[in-house]
């Protein structure tokens, strides 16, 4: 492989803080993704609508679940 490209390759914990940095990115992306997905349901009229308390329940249970499993 070209040494110059190895060369810009970090290493140590310039490596970790760069993969850090980059997942941080993508989980950026993916929540502004997820965001903009729940804008366009909500103005699209024909979307499923889930009324809050039953949103609040299950959000509840699954929390719960969460808690139990540690």
């Amino acid at each position: 492989m070209n040494t110059s490209i190895l060369n810009q390759v970090p290493k140590g914990e310039d490596l970790t803080r760069a993969v850090l940095e980059m997942e941080e990115h993508d989980f950026r992306l993916h929540d502004k993704a997820q965001i903009q997905r729940g804008l366009d349901a909500s103005n699209d009229p024909n979307a499923p609508r889930t009324v809050h308390a039953d949103f609040m329940t299950e959000l509840k249970a699954e929390l719960m679940s969460r808690i139990d499993a540690r």
